[in-house]
């Protein structure tokens, strides 16, 4: 971070001791070009991205802002951040000397192509000649404080597990620090993400990217880039991070991670019931889509439309019915810190006081709910003898694995005679001859000591369905979810 200018300090105080008017004389004449000369000082030190206010503009202020002219209302919450700024790292185990050659402002313009910027690569190099706007640091990589091991899993899903094991034995990282004006282009994110994967694939290096505590390999990153000509949206869900937790009252807190990049605070949603914060996490990736718009009109309203032009599908592949979904309004104000909250700059969502969490779920989605598939018995049998292959897939970095395993379901939260066990998707990490290690990645229904994101395994045995999500975005596998879709 740059450092701050210091202002001049201040004059030093004197004692005027009282004296007649015509004594005075001289010396308020020199007071007042002390003071003027002071004025200029401070005038001309004032750093150049803040603005120098002359009598003129002052008065016309005072004036417009008199008259209850608009342009000078109060801000809003959802104002642009003075800089959007994106930082990622690129981790490399190669030699001191291809990372200084290859780690240069010039040598990474020159990697940039079609792939890692579409039609806008010239713009982007002119971009990065500017250092305002791109800087280029290498570090030993125990600078970047990386995080520990034993997190690995969590953070970088994506990585075979031989991948995660070398990652802190790598030992240098570039760091590349794009900052731009905010403006829908959103220059800082198309800077940052081009280059990161540019340089990733010249030093077969892995991106780490702080602000969302994620790791990913090149192969993955792809999937975050920024190819659309200027002008056109730019935001993608995959582009940041959005945490789903358990509050102390078991309601849900969703809080999205990295959207400094695109010159916002990041947003929180808290409140909501569990079982819907998959559906509300839909609602905070189409008010970030919105917001680095340029959208920032207060109430915000989210339609399925929003959503849907968010992960870039038809209204129709999320419901049969659009017609039948209602938009919902939100607020936004400075949210309420708690222990555990990220540092960043953070808002808070909320309904419209005529609406609550739960009537924005039913008007929005039409009551759609995520419902556990049945258990049968000859998917479970095909899915106990083809996960062998499945797992020798995930090693060879095909995609993304999930398996589907029993959760029991506490006393408390079932009835008599209720079921004991809830069937969940993890995210598999390892698995080894008994045992599959991951995270969950979907929300229990009544499994309500679990969380999406908690570390948890499945008795390999115990396995009744895979999914592998490939890196062109189709499945494999998922024989259960099929048979659910029929139904």
């Amino acid at each position: 971070m740059a450092s701050a200018k210091k202002k001049p300090p201040p004059p030093p105080k004197e004692e005027v001791e009282k004296q007649d008017a015509k004594s005075l004389a001289p010396l308020f004449i020199v007071l007042g070009l002390i003071v003027v000369g002071l004025g200029a000082l401070i005038y001309w030190s004032l750093p150049p991205d803040i603005p120098k206010v002359t009598a003129d503009d002052a008065s016309a202020d005072a004036e417009s802002q008199s008259s209850g002219d608009a342009s000078h209302a109060p801000l809003s919450v959802l104002d642009p951040q003075p800089k959007a700024i994106s930082e990622l790292a690129i981790v490399s185990g190669k030699p001191e000397d291809v990372i200084r050659k290859a780690a240069t402002v010039e040598a990474i313009a020159k990697l940039l192509d079609v792939r890692h910027c579409g039609s806008t690569c010239e713009v982007l190099k002119k971009a990065m000649a500017d250092k305002d706007q791109f800087e280029v640091d290498i570090l030993k990589t125990e600078e970047v404080i990386l995080p520990p091991e034993d997190m690995m899993d969590i953070v970088a899903p994506g990585l075979t597990s031989e991948e995660r094991k070398e990652v802190h034995s790598r030992e240098w990282a570039v760091v590349l620090r794009a900052q731009s004006n905010v403006t829908p282009d959103q220059m800082a994110a198309r800077i940052s993400f081009a280059t990161a994967m540019a340089l990733a694939e010249a030093i077969d290096g892995v991106i780490y990217d702080e602000a969302c505590r994620r790791i990913q390999p090149v192969r993955d990153f792809k999937d975050r880039i920024i190819t659309a000509k200027m002008g056109e949206p730019v935001f993608r869900p995959k582009q940041i991070v959005i945490q789903l937790m358990k509050d102390d009252d078991d309601s849900a807190r969703l809080l999205t991670l990295g959207m400094a990049r695109f010159g916002s605070a990041d947003l929180i949603a808290r409140g909501p019931d569990m079982a819907d914060g998959p559906l509300l996490a839909d609602v905070l990736n189409a008010a970030a889509y919105k917001i680095a718009a340029g959208q920032r009109e207060l109430p915000m309203e989210i339609g399925i439309e929003d959503i849907a032009r968010s992960q870039g599908k038809k209204t129709t592949d999320l419901m049969k019915d659009p017609s039948s979904s209602k938009p919902a309004k939100l607020v936004f104000s400075e949210a309420e810190r708690t222990e555990g909250d990220p540092d960043n700059d953070i808002i808070e969502l909320t309904p419209e006081s005529t609406t609550s969490w739960p009537e924005i779920v039913s008007t929005l989605f039409n009551k759609v709910r995520t419902v556990a598939a049945p258990i049968d018995k000859d998917i479970a049998a095909r899915a106990q003898k083809e996960l062998p292959n499945a797992l020798e897939r995930m090693q060879r970095g095909d995609g993304e694995l999930f398996v589907k395993g029993p959760f029991p379901i506490p006393p408390a939260s079932r009835g008599d005679g209720g079921a004991t066990q809830e069937y969940l998707w993890i995210s598999v990490a390892a698995c080894d001859g008994n045992v599959c290690k991951g995270t969950l990645s979907n929300t229990p229904l009544y499994a309500s000591n679990l969380a999406p994101g908690k570390t948890t395994s499945v008795a390999r045995k115990d396995v009744v369905d895979w999914v592998i999500r490939l890196h062109d975005g189709g499945l494999a596998g998922g024989e259960s979810i099929k048979a659910l879709e029929k139904k």
